[in-house]
This record gives C-alpha cells, sequence and structure tokens, in this order.
C-alpha cells in the first residue's frame, strides 16, 4: 500500500472521471497509472515503436506522449477540433486520379500502413 498526497481540485477531477467510467477511484486510478505504463494496451507491436522512438529521442514518457500528442489539437489542419490530415495517396492512387477517364477499371495496389490515432481510409 502507498499513500500519495493530492491536491483537492485533482481529487475533485478524478473523482467526477471515475464516476462517469463507473468506477472508484482507486480503480481509476490504477487504471490510468497503468495505461501509462503499458501505452494504454495497445499491441505489442505498437508498443515497441512508441518505446523505441522515445527511447531515440530521449525523453521520458510523459514528455513523449505530450510530444505525439500536441499536433493533433493545435489545428494541424488548420480545420478546427475533429479534424484529421487525410493520409498520403499512394503512387498507384495519384496516377488512377491523373489518368483520363475511361471505361476500363484499374486496380489499386496494397494500401500504405496508417498512423497510430488514424484510421485507413476508403478510396
Amino acid at each position: 500500500m502507498q499513500t500519495f498526497r493530492m491536491t483537492r481540485e485533482l481529487i475533485a477531477f478524478l473523482k467526477n472521471e471515475a464516476a462517469a467510467k463507473g468506477l472508484d477511484l482507486t480503480a481509476y486510478v490504477n487504471r490510468m497509472l497503468d495505461g501509462v505504463r503499458t501505452w494504454f494496451g495497445l499491441p505489442d507491436a505498437a508498443s515497441h515503436l512508441l518505446e523505441g522512438d522515445r527511447e531515440a529521442l530521449k525523453m521520458g514518457r510523459y514528455e513523449y506522449i505530450l510530444h505525439v500528442l500536441l499536433p493533433a489539437p493545435l489545428g494541424a489542419t488548420g480545420e478546427g477540433p475533429g479534424v484529421r490530415r487525410p493520409r498520403r495517396r499512394t503512387r498507384t492512387e495519384e496516377a488512377v486520379i491523373a489518368a483520363p477517364r475511361t471505361r476500363r477499371t484499374v486496380a489499386l495496389t496494397a494500401q500504405p500502413a496508417f498512423e497510430i490515432g488514424t484510421s485507413p481510409e476508403r478510396v
């Protein structure tokens, strides 16, 4: 058992967050701290990539999480909240778009992997 001192403001915040999730305060704090430790349950491959990048940048876990999260909410797209940059098109997709419209169909090749935090889009 370990005891920590926290401000009333922080405890009130944590209690509200825990209640919104239907958890008691201890369960909520343990879940959040374990999430930081385990990269929030991401698959091992993603966790290893993040950990390798963090170590290469010589950042602590807290600083690295801020580093990864910072660009999105700052309006990286310039279009406001909830808008994400579309992924870059592959050369094959660019060729299909640039090609004159004909009745023949062109098959697209394999899609590139998508970035963490985004979802693949259909073409």
